[in-house]
């Protein structure tokens, strides 16, 4: 499996990043490859197991149905490498995968003078104190500004009429690869009441 090549140049990882647009491309990249994992769905090859991803989310259409399937079956929940240590190879693989394109953002910033500090959204980062978590939440609120086509998918995968993406859809995303504390939870419940 291949997902980090699917979504990133990795010839770019040892370059720095040229302008704000490029790291909010890299970001957007990110996004649409745990979009894609949330709502993979199993090949028809059983004897692989491999996952069969998005080549880009925001060119797929998700139907309701298929996203309410995975949402219900535990991937919420139990996203993949985190649910105990099971022996489950695809979900350390598709982990692997995901951890591999944020080590490609952190790489390029830490390449980019003052590691990408004069770009607009790491000051908005800086400004406001978000952690790493707020700094997720706050990209997956903003993509449908970006690109139009997020509203579409957040429509399709939380079903009925909100293109907004959930903070439960949000936090799901983010729990692929990290582990949401109790601290950052209590913070999270302070900044929503403020």
């Amino acid at each position: 499996m291949e997902l980090y090549g699917l979504y990133f140049n990795q010839e770019a990882a040892e370059k720095p990043y040229e302008s704000e647009g490029e790291y909010w491309s890299d970001l957007l990249a990110s996004l649409d490859m745990r979009l894609g994992v949330l709502t993979a769905w199993r090949s028809s090859d059983e004897t692989t197991g491999d996952l069969i991803p998005w080549q880009s989310a925001r060119e797929m259409a998700v139907s309701p149905e298929r996203a309410v399937f995975f949402l219900n079956r535990g991937r919420l929940a139990d996203p993949p490498g985190r649910a105990g240590d099971d022996g489950d190879e695809t979900s350390r693989r598709v982990r692997s995968e995901l951890v591999l394109a944020a080590n490609h953002i952190m790489n390029r910033l830490s390449r980019t003078p003052g590691m990408g500090n004069a770009f607009m959204l790491r000051r908005l980062y800086r400004l406001f104190h978000l952690s790493r978590l707020e700094q997720f939440l706050f990209l997956v609120g903003a993509a449908p500004r970006m690109d139009a086509r997020y509203e579409a998918l957040y429509l399709n995968i939380q079903g009925g009429d909100r293109a907004e993406p959930t903070l439960q859809l949000a936090l799901s995303l983010y729990a692929l690869t990290d582990s949401i504390s109790e601290e950052e939870r209590a913070a999270l419940g302070q900044r929503r009441g403020a």
